[in-house]
């Protein structure tokens, strides 16, 4: 017999109300505002387990992260995506404190620093208990108490959003560019980026989330700081089932920043046969020097242009990403559009790989016409032609 959660609620359908100081579009905010209250309605409603209810936060997390700048600016993934995002928002208003993301808060509970405290409305506090959120439960008889224990869920290192489940990939994502640590100390996750960081989607729209920030962070102060643990933490979490046949992508944010990390990972693919692994990567020497021609055999990898080092790569014959702004200026280009699947980017026959610009206005008006890989080479001419001019004037001067 289960037993209805006795602290006091925020009401059938919570409480949803716009975020202080939100920059999100207006329409999308109102229509935010709208929907999520009605999906915590719906929720009230189902029986779902701990375990069940930890994966599906889990995943709505992850699909804001991925969508959340489709949803609100455009691209293919909007239909979906906004439906999709205002379920989950609604989900993760469950969790303590409820969330905050894309413009509005939600939560089911009265909380410390609640956006909506002062605009709650008593209709919005029922005087009986209502239902608990997904999987709080309690059981009052002893017997059932013993026997349905609960365990916590588990802590995958890998994530999985509804795109990358649909092709079989899990992902392991670290933070983008020049970071600052939580000792003060300044690290660069990217060392060979070059145009494409002004570029990047990863440093802008959801990717600023207080919670996706700071698993990004969690994951490079492991695999970082205390690296015989991450790859003991990774190979042992690879073994699962979930895994079995699966692909796993590396850094959709950051890259290989040290030869030991990349050895590292090395390792960890040795040791889990049964599992692919596959990555973009601007760290061009560094693969040529560790990975080309002693790769285990399980992984592949693409070189993406942007970088410092783009003039090491053959564009005629070795497999590389470029952006193009649109699929018809990639095409036009030449290049292979890897929009059905990011597994193009390492299976497909080309070895020139076009991906489209993400629809991120204010990156799509600064890209303008240009390639991340044309940007790059301009800024390597650029560079060039001032190193010479000084050159010149040093000669001159002795």
């Amino acid at each position: 017999m289960k037993l209805l959660n006795s602290h006091q609620s925020q009401g059938p359908f919570g409480l949803v109300v716009e975020s202080p100081g939100s920059a999100a579009p207006r329409i999308w905010t109102d229509w935010l505002l709208f929907m999520v209250p009605l999906f915590i309605a719906q929720m009230q409603e189902q029986d779902i387990s701990d375990t069940r209810a930890a994966r599906m936060r889990e995943e709505a997390a992850d699909l804001i992260a991925e969508h959340g700048d489709d949803a609100q600016h455009g691209g293919r993934h909007q239909a979906g995506a906004r439906t999709a995002i205002a379920k989950g928002l609604a989900l993760l208003a469950w969790a303590e404190g409820g969330v905050t993301a894309l413009g509005i808060h939600a939560c089911v509970r009265p909380h410390a620093c609640c956006p909506g405290r002062a605009n709650a409305t008593p209709h919005l506090t029922p005087p009986h208990p209502t239902p608990p959120h997904p999987g709080s439960e309690e059981v009052t008889d002893m017997a059932d108490a013993t026997d349905t224990k609960k365990r916590s869920p588990r802590k995958w290192l890998l994530t999985q959003n509804s795109d990358l489940r649909r092709i079989g990939v899990f992902n392991w994502t670290l933070p983008a560019f020049a970071i600052q640590l939580p000792d003060g100390s300044n690290f660069n996750v990217c060392p060979q980026a070059g145009a494409c960081a002004q570029l990047c989607y990863a440093r802008v729209g959801t990717y600023r989330f207080k919670n996706v920030r700071a698993a990004h962070m969690r994951n490079l102060l492991l695999c970082r700081d205390s690296p015989e643990e991450f790859e003991k933490r990774m190979t042992e979490e690879l073994k699962h089932r979930r895994y079995t046949a699966k692909w796993i992508r590396l850094h959709d944010s950051g890259d290989f920043f040290s030869d030991e990390y990349l050895l590292t990972w090395m390792r960890i693919m040795e040791n889990s046969p049964g599992v692919s692994f596959y990555c973009y990567t601007k760290e061009i020497s560094r693969f040529k020097r560790i990975v080309e021609g002693k790769s285990p055999g399980n992984f592949l990898w693409c070189y993406s242009l942007g970088g410092k080092e783009d003039h090491l790569l053959n564009l005629a014959s070795e497999r590389h990403a470029d952006v193009f702004p649109d699929v018809e200026s990639l095409i036009a280009g030449g290049y292979s559009d890897q929009t059905e699947s990011d597994l193009l980017s390492v299976l497909g026959e080309s070895p020139l790989v076009g991906i489209p610009a993400n629809r991120i206005p204010h990156l799509l008006k600064r890209q303008g016409k240009e390639t991340f890989g044309s940007l790059q080479r301009a800024r390597d001419a650029k560079l060039a032609a001032k190193n010479s001019a000084a050159n010149r004037e040093f000669t001159l001067a002795h």
